[in-house]
């Protein structure tokens, strides 16, 4: 409450919106000043992530639901987007540049997010599938590869229950075929470290189910992303959306591996809300 009356005050007085000063990343010193000049930007982009994630909120809480909804589709009209969000948010035609530049990043956010889902929606199968499993298990095990992908039984080393699965083609859920791509670029990326967290997760003090928590971990990726929390990661990033994510997955696991075995939370694994709990504060 009080912080709406004071930007309506700050607004009234300054004949500026809230959606410009949250464009300009102005402080209460810049806006005392502004009162007497001009302030111009320092530059055509806006590079602070924080800035264009406060501003991606502030479209999605004041913006008109419809013009909203076109950059929420990863449109790619954002020269007629900039416009709208110019007029809609009251914001002056000398920072149309930042404008389009927030756009621009806003919308990349969201065809990243849509490209993550879609990837999702892929329905694992044996027939089209069979060669990414076979790549994580060459990486991990020097045993001969399990025939089938359907029998799996945990405490038997030829079958994929040494691995953490119970059921490789329906483990991953929601988080479908990106659960299986994340945990494939991790393992080929980072094979040592990734056996030597398998290693780890057989201990039986600190037992842990390697590739189901690479699948949880995952689905906090998405979470994360569908919160807001990973906004800085879509902006300004020129690296192909997807390798950005098994980026994140790879940094997320290894690093929960990390804080379950130095925690309190051995043979409680699968207790993953105490675990995420416990884990958010760490990361």
């Amino acid at each position: 409450m009080l912080s709406r009356i004071y930007d309506y005050v700050i607004s009234l007085v300054t004949r500026t919106s809230q959606a410009q000063r949250i464009l300009l990343d102005l402080d209460l010193v810049d806006i005392i000043v502004s009162l007497f000049k001009d302030l111009e930007p320092v530059s055509y982009k806006v590079h602070d992530p924080k800035v264009l994630s406060e501003f991606q909120a502030h479209c999605g809480e004041k913006l008109n639901p419809y013009i909203f909804s076109e950059i929420q589709s990863g449109s790619k009209e954002h020269e007629r987007i900039t416009d709208l969000v110019m007029k809609n948010l009251d914001i002056d035609s000398k920072y149309r540049h930042l404008v389009l530049d927030s756009v621009v990043q806003m919308c990349k956010f969201y065809s990243d997010l849509k490209k993550f889902d879609e990837t999702c929606l892929v329905e694992i199968s044996e027939k089209t599938h069979a060669k990414h499993f076979e790549r994580i298990w060459k990486v991990l095990e020097n045993r001969k590869l399990p025939k089938s992908l359907h029998v799996c039984k945990s405490d038997d080393f030829n079958s994929w229950g040494c691995l953490g699965f119970q059921m490789p083609l329906t483990d991953f859920r929601k988080t479908g075929f990106l659960g299986l791509l994340s945990l494939e670029w991790m393992v080929e990326t980072y094979p040592e470290t990734s056996r030597k967290a398998l290693e780890l997760s057989r201990n039986e003090q600190n037992w842990f189910p390697f590739t189901l928590t690479s699948i949880n971990v995952t689905s906090w990726v998405l979470d994360f992303y569908n919160e807001g929390k990973l906004n800085c990661f879509s902006y300004n990033n020129d690296t192909e959306p997807l390798e950005t994510f098994y980026t994140l997955h790879s940094y997320f696991f290894l690093n929960f591996v990390k804080f379950f075995l130095n925690s309190n939370l051995n043979n409680d694994i699968l207790n993953f809300n105490k675990v995420i709990h416990q884990i958010t504060k760490y990361f």
